[in-house]
């Protein structure tokens, strides 16, 4: 009856946790009601916390089926509830959906527990996707050293545990913050249950043993042989002796002959190697001689150049001293001229001095005279020596002033260096300091031309504050940047930029991000590609740069198998040519991988994520009937009955929907009873376990089960919601909570009546609810 009314269209394995969060959303149901033509949701949530959950508020987002949102079905609420830790509810609630709903998404927003306490989702954060936990089988080949382990610190196996980002997983299945130490359902420690229960190590460690075990067999294996070919050996050895005995015997004769033979062969030749020799010397003798007196002839000309050179030598170094010798004579003349002309002004100022006094002696009434006329000599005697010195004075500016000049000559040749030496070199002379300032700046831009930016930032920095030498330094580092950039050193250009500070553009670094990027893309590097475009990822064009390169990184990891790292990459690019073809064929892999190490879940959810990819939707019903078992063994029964409607009709599969439907049926009657619970049971054959008393029980009561409004506007309570449940083979209605006694159908606020009313008391006034 339940298959005839509703109609699940798609099942939706969320696997959500929110870190922090006491709830673990498992999976949704997106169902249609035949009847009134609406779909619906029905979601299953699990505590995970150490509290009981009262009431739990959730957030539906409702997409289509390129994954756009529709519309957000807010304030979804579950009330009344009982639900104890590691239990799992929301199965018998539905929430209405709009039509064209292809896929959902929770997100959880409030939990209150029984102890009145609550937690809050402020942010409406959605929880990360985390794995169903696989069961530790006992016939697994690795079960031995599991219970092992297990028993000697006390643990029950029951799930293999896993670590993830932001928590970790249990052997008891319970979700634990990555901070808790200690599992906080069953007290485990962390480390000991990752370490231990790692099914790859314990693989691993097996197979070792297995391996030495194999080894010591190979080895005393291996010595029985070498034991029994060393005595074959031994055989063969004594027979090949033997043989080898006889042969080499007869060897030995024919040897003898042999080198007799060999012998007159080898005279022979020898003789006829002498003679060869023989002749051999004789030419070689021929050749030396005539080389010999070719190299004699060639020394002989050799010695009549070196003489005719000498002789050349001799006579310029004859002219030399000769000239020189003139010019020693011309020296010497002009030095006894010099010293002759001394001598004579010598005597005529002596001669002069003897005029003078005898003048003085003679009359000394001549003496003012006299005195004039010596000052006057003596004038002119002194100008002539100024002259002599001022000529020496005059030759020495002049060739100070050349050389000042040669530094300007240096400075157009592009010899910088000179230049500042000769500077250097000139002292004080005129602006001679300025110009070592001015030159080593004309010096320092010049190197920067010719791409020296090492030396020219070098220079700058020796000149320090002279003119704008330390704005200089910064545009060098923003030439020797693009210079980098040019020649695809981006490294490097990155250094430079930031050195030049405040010089490069947020355009220019842009750029060479994106040239970067790309050029890392060429290569295939494109994980560094994305650490460098991602920061920049609101700059035009690099959004398409990052698809591409998530694009070609997910077909990478597919042809590389590494399937994982591949559906995340595509989950960046799904609008990229074909990559939702190419996400599908990761999923499909992955699933024909997991299916072949019997990880049957994992293979069904990749299958399912595959859609219509080769077989791919075949191969997912391959594996209803296996999964809708493995949720029946998990106890998630609502799960089981969904997929086992969708087998074909067998005896053991009807066995196995029946029991699955009877089992959801059985935990929620405990929960919470509606007209969704008594379908199922109505459902079920009559005779299947207790049927028929449920069923009885159900209807006596459910007509009571509902949410009643107020008649009257002024009241503050507006609703009143009845629950009903059946704990230990008896009936359990709650009004707004409170226990109601189904004899008398009253607690003490609330009367209820068949007529579909309810009477509530508040604050000593009766207000009637209607359902």
């Amino acid at each position: 009856m339940a298959n005839e009314k509703f109609k699940v269209l798609k099942v939706i394995n969320h696997g959500e946790w929110l870190r922090s969060c006491p709830l673990f959303v498992v999976r949704s149901q997106i169902i249609r009601n035949n009847e009134t033509d609406k779909l619906l949701v029905v979601n299953e949530i699990a505590n995970i916390g150490n509290k009981t959950v009262k009431d739990v508020v959730i957030k539906i987002d409702c997409m289509d089926a390129e994954g756009k949102l529709i519309t957000s079905v807010d304030k979804c609420a579950y009330q009344g509830m009982n639900v104890a830790k590691q239990a799992i509810f929301g199965g018998n609630k539905l929430f209405s959906v709009p039509e064209g709903t292809e896929n959902i998404s929770l997100i959880i927003k409030n939990v209150t527990f029984a102890d009145g306490t609550t937690w809050g989702n402020d942010f409406a954060i959605k929880g990360i996707k985390i794995g169903n936990p696989v069961k530790i089988d006992p016939n697994d080949s690795v079960y031995d050293v599991v219970e092992s382990r297990c028993q000697a610190n006390h643990v029950t196996p029951k799930f293999w545990p896993y670590e993830f980002d932001g928590g970790w997983r249990c052997t008891c299945a319970q979700l634990n913050d990555e901070d808790n130490m200690v599992c906080e359902l069953c007290g485990v420690s962390k480390f000991w249950v990752l370490d231990n229960l790692n099914k790859e190590d314990i693989i691993d460690y097996k197979q070792r043993v297995e391996r030495e075990r194999r080894l010591v067999a190979e080895r005393e294996e291996e010595e029985r042989r070498r034991a029994e070919e060393e005595a074959r050996l031994a055989a063969e050895r004594e027979e090949e002796e033997r043989r080898i005995a006889a042969e080499q015997a007869e060897q030995e004769r024919r040897i003898a002959e042999q080198r007799a033979i060999e012998e007159a062969r080898l005279a022979a030749l020898r003789e006829e190697e002498e003679r060869r020799r023989a002749e051999e010397e004789a030419r070689l003798a021929a050749e030396r001689a005539e080389e010999e007196r070719r190299q004699a002839e060639i020394r002989a000309e050799e010695e009549r150049r070196r003489a005719e050179e000498e002789a050349r030598l001799a006579a310029e170094r004859e002219a030399e001293e000769k000239r020189l010798a003139e010019l020693r004579a011309i020296e010497e003349a002009k030095r006894i001229e010099a010293e002759k002309k001394a001598a004579e002004e010598r005597a005529r100022l002596e001669l002069l001095m003897a005029k003078k006094e005898a003048v003085r002696q003679y009359n000394m009434q001549q003496t003012k005279k006299s005195v004039k006329k010596n000052f006057v000599i003596a004038c002119i005697a002194v100008i002539a020596l100024l002259v002599g010195f001022g000529a020496f004075q005059l030759y020495q500016i002049i060739r100070i002033n050349d050389r000042y000049e040669s530094a300007q000559q240096y400075i157009v040749n592009y010899n910088y260096e000179k230049a500042i030496e000769v500077y250097k070199d000139l002292g004080n002379y005129k602006d001679s300091p300025d110009k070592v300032l001015e030159t080593k700046y004309a010096y320092a831009d010049y190197l920067a031309v010719i791409n020296r930016y090492q030396d020219s930032i070098n220079l700058y920095t020796e000149l320090g504050s002279y003119k704008d030498s330390a704005q200089k330094i910064q545009q060098v580092y923003l030439m020797w940047g693009n210079y980098s950039k040019e020649n695809k050193l981006y490294g490097e250009a990155f250094t430079y930029y930031e050195k030049a500070g405040n010089l490069v553009t947020p355009e220019l670094l842009n750029e060479t991000s994106m040239e970067y990027a790309q050029s890392l893309i060429t290569e295939g590097r494109y994980q560094e590609a994305l650490d460098v475009l991602n920061p920049m990822a609101e700059t035009v064009g690099v959004p398409t740069m990052i698809a591409e390169c998530y694009y070609n990184m997910g077909k990478t990891q597919v042809e590389q198998g590494r399937f994982d790292e591949a559906i995340e990459s595509f989950t960046h690019c799904y609008g990229v040519h074909d990559a939702i073809e190419l996400n599908k064929r990761a999923y499909y892999m992955k699933g024909n991988k997991m299916l072949a190490a019997n990880n049957i879940e994992e293979a069904y959810n990749c299958f399912l994520n595959a859609v219509d990819y080769e077989d791919a939707k075949e191969k997912k019903n391959d594996l209803v009937y296996d999964m809708g078992m493995i949720r029946l063994e998990e106890g998630n029964f609502n799960a089981a009955m969904v997929l086992l409607s969708g087998v074909e009709v067998t005896k053991e599969n009807e066995d196995a929907i029946n029991k699955a439907k009877y089992q959801y049926a059985e935990f929620m009657i405990s929960q919470k009873v509606d007209e969704s619970v008594l379908e199922i049971y109505l459902g079920l054959p009559e005779d299947f376990e207790n049927v028929e008393e449920r069923i009885e029980l159900i209807e006596e009561y459910i007509e009571y089960v509902g949410v009643y409004e107020c008649t009257k506007e002024d009241a503050e309570l507006k609703t009143i919601e009845v629950c009903m449940a059946i704990v230990d083979g008896k009936v359990q209605l709650r009004a707004n909570n409170e226990l109601v006694d189904t004899d008398k159908m009253k607690s003490e606020n609330c009367k209820l009546s068949k007529k579909g009313t309810l009477q509530y008391v508040i604050e000593g006034t009766t207000y009637t609810y209607k359902k």
